[in-house]
C-alpha cells in the first residue's frame, strides 16, 4: 500500500514538474529574444540600428543598473528605454513605470492620470522611426555645414506615440524586428504641491513586458530637490503649430490650439502658429 501511494505520487507530480519547466523554457524563450534593455536621457536621439551606442553601458542617468534621475517641485523630466533585439523578433512587447514611493514620508508620485495636479504623474510613449534616405543640409538653420549631426541619415526615431494608439501604428503592445532597437519615452511629472509632497527619494520599477509577463525589471529613482520651478518661462523655445489641425480630425480648432499650449506651458515652450 504503501508502495502504491509513492508511486501514484510519483506520476502525479510528472505533469507539474513538466508544467513547470514548460513555463520556464518559455519565458527563458522570451528573454532570449531581448538581447539588452538600457536607459538614457531625454537629449539623444537612438537610431534603430545603432546597438554599440558609446551610452549603453553607462550615462547621465544609467549606471547599467539603474535609472536615476533628479529634479524640483513643478518639473517634468524624461528619459528613455531602448530595447536592444537578438537575431529574433519579438510581439507582445509593452512597457511600464510603477508610481514612485518615498518610503520616509509615504508620498507616491504616479499614482494618478492628471497631468497637471498637484501630485505629479507618468506618462509613457512609444518612438516612432522615420526612414531619412538623402537628407538636406539647412545652413539657415545650423549657421555650417560643420554645426551639422554626424549622422542624418537612416531610422531616426522621430514622433511619440500614445500607448493608447492603435496596435500596429505605435500603440500597445507592439513587435520588435530582429536586430533592432526599440525606443520608449517617459515622461515623469513631478508635483506641485510643496505642502504634503516632500523632497527626498522617490522609488519606483520600469518593467519591460512580452504577452503580459514580465521579463525584465529595471530601478528607477527620482531625487526631489527642495526647490520650485516657476511657471513662467527663462528661456525661449518657439514651437510653430500650424497645420496641426489636420491630424485631430474629431476636435475643433479651439480644442487643438488649447491642447497644443497647455503641453507646450507644462513644458516650457511658447506655442505659436
Amino acid at each position: 500500500m504503501s508502495l502504491f501511494k509513492q508511486t501514484n505520487f510519483s506520476f502525479s507530480r510528472r505533469p507539474i514538474i513538466f508544467l513547470i519547466s514548460f513555463l520556464f523554457l518559455s519565458t527563458a524563450i522570451a528573454s532570449a529574444q531581448v538581447r539588452s534593455v538600457w536607459a538614457l536621457g531625454d537629449g539623444e536621439k537612438i537610431f534603430r540600428d545603432d546597438l554599440t551606442h558609446k551610452d549603453k553601458s553607462r550615462n547621465a542617468v544609467w549606471d547599467g543598473k539603474t535609472i536615476r534621475l533628479q529634479g524640483l517641485f513643478n518639473e517634468v523630466l524624461a528619459f528613455q528605454v531602448i530595447v536592444e533585439m537578438g537575431k529574433l523578433p519579438a510581439n507582445g512587447i509593452e512597457i511600464s513605470a510603477s508610481a514612485l514611493l518615498n518610503k520616509a514620508s509615504g508620498n507616491v508620485i504616479g499614482a494618478n492620470t492628471l497631468k497637471y495636479g498637484p501630485g505629479g504623474t507618468i506618462e509613457i510613449f512609444t518612438e516612432h522611426y522615420l526612414l531619412v534616405k538623402d537628407s538636406t543640409r539647412p545652413n539657415w538653420f545650423y549657421g555650417s555645414p560643420a554645426s551639422a549631426p554626424k549622422r542624418m541619415t537612416g531610422w531616426i526615431p522621430d514622433a511619440l506615440i500614445s500607448t493608447d494608439a492603435k496596435p500596429g501604428s505605435g500603440g500597445f503592445p507592439i513587435d520588435i524586428g530582429a536586430g533592432q532597437n526599440q525606443g520608449f519615452w517617459i515622461d515623469v511629472h513631478l508635483p506641485r504641491d510643496q505642502k504634503n509632497f516632500s523632497p527626498g527619494t522617490y522609488q519606483g520599477k520600469v518593467q519591460l513586458w512580452q504577452k503580459g509577463e514580465v521579463i525584465k525589471e529595471i530601478p528607477l529613482e527620482v531625487n526631489l530637490l527642495p526647490q520650485y520651478l516657476p511657471d513662467e518661462n527663462e528661456h525661449t523655445v518657439w514651437l510653430f503649430t500650424s497645420g496641426a489641425n489636420k491630424y485631430f480630425p474629431g476636435m475643433s480648432g479651439y480644442e487643438v490650439d488649447k491642447m497644443l499650449k497647455f503641453e507646450g506651458h507644462r513644458h516650457r515652450i511658447d506655442v505659436t502658429g
